[in-house]
């Protein structure tokens, strides 16, 4: 298989890769070592618990549908922003490649043109049996070289009509992408099609482009809402402080001192409090196991809204409230202007989900018990 390039190839950033079952029988075929590893809701699984990995082994990971989840924990990401966002277009970027190829595939063979084909005796024995696959492959490598070629102009041609895309340039990069990517199987289908069949492979490539197009967008609503958390937690760990409980009146400028959040986040690591960022694919069986959905959950100490935690009036009654993304950007923004950013990135992510034929949904427990939020975003490819 082939997979093109990505935009950086090292992500420095320390994270556990939980592998499903598809993910340890590759492995263990080609005796990939694996670690035993525990997630933040204490289940167990195979996987890699690496310091740094390479965006193009990451994709390829999700793209294979070989992971069940991605878990970090950290005292704090605002150090880590920029692996942080090549991790998320990675994901994304894996997740809808993986989905194109499904869907390229679907297309082609529920075109009447290309079914007539498929139909074919001899043409059906190419997809049942591998070495007669591997070799028509190899003989009709150069025309599907070309039909790849063809399909790149004609994307072309159409990403750069006003009012496809905000940038044809960048369109036609991920369609580019998308072409790399696609299976050879399907390929094979196309060239063995009639003349002229290139049209609704087209119209998928240049609907996938569309969709990986929004990576960037998520990355930045992740990180920007990350932010809003992470103060959150530091005031939630300030409350451990004896200095900081008797004078709260200078809570706001003894979290503006570097050296007093590091002692608050070594303080919170001895306690084990971290702020756990995971990262999950969902699969349907019908579609070869590609993934369908990713969920990306941030759960941090402290109740991310206008509720003060400190407060002795709100610990009588404490409860478990659930709310979605938006309304607690907005109860957060009443208090904290920089709130408005993320609500704007949330607001244009999710226009941009509908557009692109993408359903955005999320949801937040605020625990009182507790004092612990859990923010989850959804996004269904």
């Amino acid at each position: 298989m082939q997979y093109a390039s990505p935009v950086a190839d090292r992500i420095d950033l320390p994270a556990k890769f939980f592998l499903n079952q598809k993910g340890v029988d590759y492995c263990v075929n080609r005796r990939v070592p694996l670690r035993d590893l525990r997630g933040f809701d204490g289940e167990k699984s195979l996987g890699f618990d690496w310091p740094r990995c390479r965006a193009e082994s990451l994709e390829h990971m999700v793209v294979g549908h070989m992971l069940s989840c991605i878990e970090l924990d950290r005292s704090e990401f605002i150090s880590v922003r920029s692996p942080l966002i090549a991790m998320t277009r990675s994901v994304l970027y894996g997740a809808v490649i993986a989905r194109f190829r499904v869907e390229l595939k679907r297309r082609l063979v529920s075109q009447p043109r290309t079914a007539k084909i498929l139909v074919n005796p001899s043409v059906a024995m190419l997809f049942s049996n591998s070495a007669a696959l591997a070799a028509a492959l190899n003989s009709r490598s150069a025309v599907i070289g070309d039909l790849r070629a063809e399909l790149r102009q004609d994307c072309e041609g159409k990403a750069s009509r006003p009012g496809r895309f905000d940038d044809a340039a960048e369109a036609n990069r991920l369609c580019a992408r998308l072409l790399d990517a696609a299976d050879s199987d399907s390929m094979l289908i196309l060239s063995l099609a009639p003349p002229g069949s290139v049209g609704p492979a087209t119209e998928t490539v240049l609907s996938y482009a569309g969709k990986m197009g929004l990576a960037e967008q998520l990355a930045l609503l992740l990180v920007e809402f990350i932010q809003i958390a992470e103060k959150s937690y530091f005031r939630s760990m300030a409350e451990h402080d004896r200095y900081a409980r008797s004078h709260p009146e200078d809570l706001p400028r003894l979290l503006a001192e570097p050296e007093f959040r590091s002692r608050l986040i070594d303080a919170g690591s001895r306690r084990g409090d971290m702020m756990t960022l995971r990262v999950s694919f969902e699969g349907s069986r019908h579609d070869r196991g590609a993934p369908t959905d990713i969920a990306i959950a941030l759960r941090t100490k402290g109740l991310i809204d206008r509720v003060n935690s400190a407060d002795p009036e709100t610990r009588r009654g404490k409860s478990v409230r659930t709310t979605d993304l938006e309304s607690l950007l907005k109860s957060a923004a009443r208090d904290d202007s920089y709130a408005d950013l993320s609500l704007a990135y949330y607001a244009g992510f999710e226009q941009a989900c509908a557009g692109e034929g993408m359903v955005f949904s999320s949801s937040v427990v605020l625990d009182e018990m507790k004092n612990e939020t859990t923010a989850t975003m959804r996004i269904a490819i």
